[in-house]
């Protein structure tokens, strides 16, 4: 058995990820109020009193016939037992009842807790059987639920204990936790078989949308004239291939639009760049405030966007996302926690792929104009002709 009191201790000591996962909530239980671990006890259906004194956080409890993932010291008398699984319908009935056994001869049954952590969406029958058993004594939360739970939490805690639940956050979604699906024998068979066929079309569809795009970046840079130029090369992943570009006079000094096509979502953007950290955010703000705002709300057409971080966000991929409800709006990125980080604004249009021709590339180029030409902070010209 070995305490986790730092991140050390939690990361650095084991390579196993499912290890790492129980050792890294344990550390952000041990580090944040511990009324914060009371929640989540509730939450799973312990009935657990509160205990001002200090707990004890542990890995890898050695028991008679079993090594439960983690051990937390309540009290003298009280125990709580941690099994914890990164995948859903994965939970060992034998291991569990080898754990409830192993620590009511070691701690006395009525002086033990147990809580079991999956990525399943419900609770499984045999933890359910286990709580009828003994009741507040067995619980179950789910990945997703404690996450929930946490982001619940963060606005009621001081910033730096926020902060640790938001690290926790985006360590569980680096990990998938919550996320991950089992896959039965005859599914990855089917996978298997599949696969050359899938490979194929993807490298085959990434060709023709790149290509698509690299049509569209032409007609646009032809029509501004040699007001934009391309500000880096083209991003070929799926499922959100872009283009970035650079329009001369605008508030900043890299990329100031994108070019993209989202498949899943079956639409291409054409985007203008307000900000993507936290200097570009101070800087931009006045100037939206000040004329670009109104401009927003008086086309109708345009709406606001951000970007998407798969390390971030229950996502597989990177991509740019469509923030509902702001067309025709006038409001401020700064008080919208969606747009913290990043803000675009721009144009969408349906991905109609026997409809990727000379007019619709016109019909894009010629948006682009209009948008670069209203929406530039200056430079050598006052607007694009």
């Amino acid at each position: 058995m070995r305490e986790i009191k730092s991140l050390c201790d939690a990361l650095l000591k084991t390579h196993v990820q499912e290890d790492q996962c129980t050792n890294f909530l344990l550390w952000t239980l041990r580090s944040i109020p511990i009324g914060c671990l009371h929640e989540v006890c509730r939450a799973s259906g312990l009935a657990l009193e509160e205990n001002p004194d200090p707990y004890g956080f542990y890995a890898q409890l050695s028991l008679e016939s079993s090594r439960p993932d983690g051990y937390i010291h309540l009290s003298r008398d009280e125990h709580l037992i941690i099994e914890t699984k990164r995948f859903p319908d994965a939970l060992d009935e034998a291991q569990f009842e080898n754990h409830i056994t192993g620590a009511g001869k070691e701690y006395k049954l009525r002086n033990c807790f147990f809580l079991f952590i999956s990525g399943d969406r419900k609770e499984p029958l045999a933890i359910s059987k286990w709580h009828a058993l003994y009741p507040g004594r067995i619980g179950f939360i789910s990945w997703l639920g404690l996450l929930a739970l946490f982001s619940d939490l963060k606005p009621q805690l001081d910033a730096p204990y926020a902060a640790l639940l938001r690290e926790f956050e985006i360590f569980a979604r680096y990990n998938q936790l919550g996320q991950l699906m089992k896959i039965s024998t005859e599914e990855t068979n089917a996978f298997l078989a599949a696969y050359p066929t899938v490979a194929l079309y993807q490298r085959a569809a990434v060709e023709r949308f790149s290509k698509a795009i690299r049509r569209i970046t032409e007609r646009v840079i032809c029509n501004c004239e040699e007001l934009v130029t391309l500000a880096g090369e083209l991003i070929t992943e799926l499922p959100c291939p872009y283009q970035p570009l650079h329009v001369k006079g605008w508030h900043l000094p890299g990329d100031s639009a994108f070019i993209f096509l989202d498949i899943r979502a079956r639409q291409i953007g054409l985007i203008a760049n307000g900000y993507q950290n936290e200097k570009e955010k101070r800087d931009f703000l006045p100037l939206w405030e000040k004329r670009l705002k109104q401009l927003f709300r008086e086309d109708t057409r345009l709406q606001a966007f951000t970007w998407i971080d798969k390390d971030e966000e229950d996502t597989l991929a990177d991509y740019f996302k469509l923030v509902p409800g702001t067309s025709g709006k006038s409001f401020n990125p700064d008080v919208l926690d969606v747009f913290d980080n990043y803000f675009y604004w721009g144009y969408l249009y349906p991905l109609e792929v026997e409809k990727l021709d000379e007019p619709f590339f016109h019909t894009i180029a010629a948006d682009a104009k209009e948008l670069f030409r209203k929406f530039r902070s200056g430079g050598e010209l006052d607007e694009i002709r």
